[in-house]
């Protein structure tokens, strides 16, 4: 009875990433999760010192999304979610 083996070779490569960080200068940061609140002061690379901080009005609202919460904006007339200009 012959025998035959599979051999299954990987190589991994460990790469410099040289890039900046998504965060790196980063002025305003809205997750919609769940609310309008800026939260780019919270990482340490951003240069956002003010927090812009938008609310739903008219038929905009935060609701249940694919991944957390999510800001449903309808397209009716008056939903939408301003931030003030910081």
């Amino acid at each position: 009875m012959k025998t035959t083996y599979l051999t299954a070779v990987a190589a991994v490569f460990a790469m410099n990433a040289h890039a900046a960080s998504i965060h790196s200068g980063l002025l305003n940061y809205w997750a919609l999760d769940g609310d309008g609140n800026d939260t780019a002061s919270a990482y340490a690379e951003s240069t956002g010192a003010t927090s812009d901080t938008g609310t739903a009005n008219g038929g905009a609202s935060f609701v249940t999304g694919l991944f957390g919460s999510a800001a449903d904006l309808p397209g009716t007339a008056g939903s939408y979610i301003p931030v003030p200009d910081g």
